[in-house]
């Protein structure tokens, strides 16, 4: 999957907000959490609201980390 949006906002800031997994929930209400370090080859823990009280787990790996140009 690919997705781009441009941002006004300088690029330290948004790799700031993008790192930044515990504070998630207060700008994407889907996601209720994010765990564990943004390092290359770490798998993340996401949990994602599925609304009426369901969530899902997903397990991602990062595959590049790249302050601040690049989170995959």
């Amino acid at each position: 999957m690919h997705t781009e949006i441009e941002i006004a906002a300088p690029a330290l800031r948004v790799w700031e907000m993008l790192t930044d997994f515990s504070r998630y929930p207060e700008w994407n209400p889907s996601l209720r959490s994010v765990a564990r370090e943004p390092a290359v080859g770490e798998r993340l823990v996401v949990q994602f609201s599925m609304g009426r009280g369901r969530t899902m787990a997903m397990r991602p790996r990062l595959l590049a980390v790249d302050a601040p140009r690049e989170l995959r």
